[in-house]
């Protein structure tokens, strides 16, 4: 059972957004939309392969209070650590957040 005094870190969240590259494509940046309150839960650690390089990726359960604006296009920041939403489950008044996080 998560309490509001567990939701100690502050996040920022992070929108996509787009805009023409110029060449046909589009050049995505992030910009702040807000802050959330949250308890951050480590899970998991791997090792993938990108472009040739090892990278680790580790894995997080964030818990915030329920909000509608946050979806998995967004992304959270915690100064220059960038965790990638890759689900959301609502459990009553919070919701559950799976996040991903490259470390190079």
């Amino acid at each position: 059972m998560t309490a509001a005094a567990d939701l100690n870190t502050r996040f920022v969240i992070e929108a996509p957004h787009e805009v023409p590259d110029g060449a046909g494509g589009v050049a995505r940046t992030y910009v702040s939309m807000g802050r959330v309150w949250a308890k951050l839960a480590p899970l998991a650690m791997d090792e993938r392969m990108i472009a040739g390089d090892s990278v680790g990726v580790l894995t997080h359960r964030a818990t915030v209070r329920v909000r509608a604006d946050l979806t998995t296009a967004h992304q959270l920041a915690l100064g220059a650590r960038r965790f990638r939403i890759r689900a959301l489950r609502e459990a009553g008044r919070f919701l559950e957040l799976l996040l991903e996080e490259e470390r190079g």
